[in-house]
């Protein structure tokens, strides 16, 4: 079987960063879902300033792919912050276009998955106020 070094940096990062937030919920008691994101953000924010590093030492680099499946899974804070600290993957197209896509595509499948997408919508193209609803009733 042939040696995959971008399937295996994600593996790497996705397996640290699982660790990491392991640790950060049984340390301090904070929901492992909030501990992954947590992790997650710190890592690839962390990443990016490595990666940064080793593109001025000419050294081996750390795939686009790792990063946006890392900011898919819940990273796109870190991915932001770090590409503005670092000034790091700000002007390389075939990383930015997808980038956007699936940063915008996390926003629609969330706001559908929580509901109410009329009244998400409706501030997003119209600009008027989001209106709050419950389950019970319906918005109009």
């Amino acid at each position: 079987m042939k040696h995959n070094p971008k399937f295996s940096s994600l593996v790497y990062h996705v397996v640290i960063a699982g660790v990491f937030a392991y640790l950060i919920h049984i340390t301090t008691l904070i929901d492992l879902p909030y501990a992954w994101i947590m992790a997650l953000n710190t890592l690839l924010f962390t990443s990016f300033g490595f990666d940064k590093f080793s593109a001025m030492k000419r050294w081996r680099r750390t795939p686009e792919s790792t990063y946006l499946i890392m900011a898919l899974l819940g990273a796109f804070p870190g991915l932001f912050l770090g590409r503005k600290i670092f000034n790091h993957k700000t002007s390389k197209a075939s990383f930015i276009i997808p980038m956007w896509f699936l940063f915008i595509g996390q926003i629609l499948v969330s706001a559908f998955w929580l509901g109410d997408t009329d009244s998400i919508l409706a501030k997003i193209v119209r600009d008027e106020p989001i209106k709050k609803c419950t389950k019970e009733e319906k918005c109009q």
